[in-house]
Parts: structure tokens; sequence; C-alpha cells
């Protein structure tokens, strides 16, 4: 399509730019390869369309054009990929932290109720598989049904932009949880939080 554009408006008009959206969605999903293949088809595309209508005076300079821009497709992969490649760590370096915590956590698409990621802190807490068990199980649980039906809005103002805090009695364990819930940014999702869920028996037999 990009290729049919940009030959159909003539030399003149060029729509060389638009080869970046097919040759940064092929880097992203698939790696460097496959958007360096996709620069040499963009490339292979170019000289086809525009080698024998081109007014440069010798065939050198339209060449040369070529060249710069295939490096220019090139630099722009190569740069996508070390993105794509440095958010992939920052997830794991998450991940990680995530793992290592005392406290369960879980990540919960509020849209699809989903369960994104679970801690094994909490598989230990509620005795089986979380991802199996549901977001919405997991909510009514630990007495969050009404927090999971709030807007970002409504959260944000109850917890002063923060974890929106809580302490609740688990009906299946007894113990008290202290549960703290944010709103949190998650790849392409856009109503996804966090819970985090701390054991406070020993606090409430002090008190």
């Amino acid at each position: 399509l990009v290729a049919l554009l940009d030959r159909g408006t003539g030399y003149e008009l060029r729509f060389a730019v638009l080869y970046l959206a097919p040759i940064g969605l092929a880097t992203w999903a698939s790696g460097p390869r496959s958007g360096l293949v996709m620069v040499a088809v963009a490339g292979v595309v170019w000289l086809l369309s525009f080698g024998s209508t081109h007014f440069y005076s010798g065939r050198f300079f339209f060449y040369w054009e070529g060249v710069a821009m295939l490096a220019v497709y090139s630099v722009f992969v190569l740069l996508l990929h070390r993105l794509h490649s440095a958010l992939t760590r920052a997830d794991q370096r998450f991940r990680r932290v995530l793992d290592g915590l005392h406290a369960a956590v879980y990540i919960a698409d509020r849209e699809s109720g989903a369960v994104l990621y679970a801690n094994a802190s909490l598989a230990r807490l509620i005795g089986g598989d979380p991802f199996a068990l549901g977001a919405a199980a997991l909510s009514r649980r630990f007495g969050l049904d009404d927090a999971q039906g709030k807007s970002d809005r409504e959260r944000e103002r109850d917890s002063g932009g923060g974890f929106l805090t809580r302490e609740v009695r688990d009906a299946a364990s007894g113990a008290w949880q202290r549960v703290q819930v944010l709103p949190i940014p998650w790849k392409t999702r856009r109503h996804v939080s966090v819970q985090v869920i701390t054991d406070i028996s020993a606090q409430k037999r002090a008190q």
C-alpha cells in the first residue's frame, strides 16, 4: 500500500517516511532481522518504482539517495530494537522484585478480569492457582469489590494519588490482611492495578 501510494504520487512528492510503519511493526513483533528484511524489501520496491523516473543527472546520485534512505531505516530498526529490549529487561527486573517480596502481590486487568501476574506468595496464601481463580474471585476474597468498580479518577481521589489501603479479615484463613491497590501502566492495557496483600494478624493481636 505504501509503495503504491509512493509510486502513484510520483518522485517529486515522496512518502518514503511511511515505510517506517511496516518496518517498525516487523521489528517490534519479530525482532531486528525481520525489520531489516522489511528494509531490504522497501529498498527493492523503491528502486523498481523510481529507477527510471528520477530527475538526477546521473544514476550515482539516485543510488546515493537510496543508500542514505536504507541507512536511516536500518538505524531506526536498531534503535527500536534497543528500546524493545530495554523495556523487556525492565519488565523482567520488575517481575523479579515482585517475586522476591514476602507480601502477596498480583496484577489484574479490571476490564477483562484476568490476572496478569501473581507471585508465589499469593499462591501460598490462597492455596491454589490465582490465574485459574481470576481477579473477580480474588477481589471478593480480599474485600475489593467496591474498589474494583471505581474509575481511575475515583481511585486517585480516594488514595491521594498513591495506594488505596484497607484492612480486611480473610474469611478463609481468619487472618487479618492489609490490602493495597494502585493503578499502574502495564504494556498496552489501560485499566490495570497492582494489589499488595500483607498479613497483619500479629499487629492486630498486639493491639
